[in-house]
């Protein structure tokens, strides 16, 4: 393997997942970042093997892997090639493919990644039949976040039609690299002065989150376990383009984003099961403040903490602005990685559950994948069940092709039964449903 001699120093999220990585296959494993595609129609693999291949050479993270230094720090080092290839699966016959694909899915995503081997990327192809293709990308968080996942979708599309096609790519060069955009941040917390920013970020999450309980105590179906199993489940609740536009409408009436609504159907569902009103919810955020961050692949996200005070004797109207308020609050402290704030806060460390929170609210981007990939394709994404968890609990929220809104709840299995996550998916959708109603 011809590797390059250099090495990096990792951004705080990579040091962090790193670091998670060390603690079993499971921790590692929790932290895929995985993408799912079914492509009816012709589809050329070679052409896509192609445009892997020059993606990696424009996007160096894709060739990363860590290694530790003489003094046994994570670096970040960079392959000279792309050592992966496009794995192509056929898929047992007689067997509905979807079905299939999402089995073969979770088996691949189960699989933990060597961190000291790339690639960091698996590409597999399954095939059931000329018509239908279903491809796999699941990668490493550090190396990928979900941003990252939208622009290789993107750019693999742009290189796939001009390999098709004999073409150039009309893809810009990059004005960064990701090594060159990690560095300034990427200096341990005690080695330099922090800057006056930073400082005041720091103080301004510190001041906002004095006093919340830092644990959140949900009633669990089984005892908890000593240390954090990261084995997990999902359940998904669809709600129809028609209550998508509802909820953004009811959002638009009262002056605030799509995410309020949603996130506060969410804590309240999170005050009733806990008695808690005072309730810490992690919010993943990407951190690419200039368009040079927002056109390179690679981990430039931050854990963000919303601090949601629910009064009971307020309508759900009231908690619209508390939610839009502690959200812009936090989004103001994004360049206070979660790592320096943990340490600021010292809550209290345990094995069995995660510091300041345990639950967590992800609005995902609108997906625009049907844009991905013409050249006479149907492209549709493929649900699937991942079999791991980052937390007790996480609300994804996915605004899909057609409209419409798909809730995705995530839970870790070692705590919850899925027909526990079944009602809690259900009483969501009441809980909005009826605050739109009479807010």
């Amino acid at each position: 393997m011809n590797q390059t001699r250099n090495l990096y120093p990792l951004s705080p999220s990579q040091r962090t997942l790193w670091f998670l990585s060390q603690l079993s296959p499971l921790a590692s494993v929790a932290y895929h970042v995985a993408q799912v595609l079914i492509f009816e129609g012709f589809l050329d693999t070679q052409a896509l093997q192609r445009a892997f291949e020059k993606l990696a050479i424009r996007h160096e993270v894709l060739r990363a892997y860590f290694v530790t230094d003489a003094d046994g720090e994570p670096k970040m080092a960079l392959a000279e090639r792309h050592l992966g290839q496009l794995t192509t699966e056929d898929l047992p016959p007689g067997e509905d493919p979807r079905l299939a694909a999402a089995r073969r899915t979770a088996e691949l995503n189960s699989l933990p990644f060597d961190l000291a081997e790339p690639p960091l990327l698996r590409t597999v192809l399954l095939r059931a039949g000329e018509p239908f293709h279903c491809l796999v990308l699941i990668g490493h968080h550090t190396i990928l976040d979900g941003w990252s996942l939208a622009l290789l979708l993107k750019e693999l599309s742009v290189l796939y039609r001009a390999e098709r096609r004999g073409e150039k790519a009309d893809l810009p060069p990059l004005a960064k690299r990701f090594v060159e955009l990690v560095a300034p941040d990427a200096a341990e917390p005690d080695a330099a002065e922090p800057d006056e920013n930073f400082q005041r970020a720091l103080a301004a999450s510190q001041a906002r989150l004095d006093g919340a309980p830092t644990l959140l105590e949900l009633p669990l179906d089984r005892p908890r376990p000593l240390t954090k199993s990261y084995l997990g489940g999902d359940v998904t609740l669809r709600l129809d383009r028609a209550t998508t536009e509802e909820i953004r409408a009811f959002a638009r009436r009262h002056r605030v984003t799509f995410f309020s609504p949603l996130c506060a159907a969410f804590s309240t569902l999170l005050w009733r099961l806990s008695g808690q009103n005072d309730l810490l919810i992690g919010t993943p955020a990407a951190v690419r403040p200039t368009t040079a961050h927002e056109a390179v692949i690679g981990p430039l996200i931050n854990s963000l903490v919303l601090r949601v005070g629910v009064d009971p004797r307020e309508g759900f109207g009231a908690l619209l602005p508390k939610v839009q308020r502690t959200l812009f609050d936090a989004l103001g402290e994004t360049e206070v990685p979660f790592a320096q704030l943990v340490k600021a806060l010292h809550p209290e460390r345990r094995d069995d559950r995660d510091p300041v929170f345990q639950v967590m609210f992800s609005l995902l981007p609108a997906d625009t994948s049907e844009s991905f990939f013409d050249d006479g394709l149907h492209i549709e994404p493929l649900e699937w069940n991942a079999r791991s968890s980052q937390f007790d609990l996480t609300l994804m929220v996915d605004q899909g092709l057609e409209g419409e809104t798909t809730l995705s709840f995530n839970y870790d299995s070692s705590l919850f039964e899925r027909e526990t996550i079944q009602l809690l998916a259900a009483r969501t959708e009441q809980i909005l449903r009826a605050g739109m109603a009479d807010p």
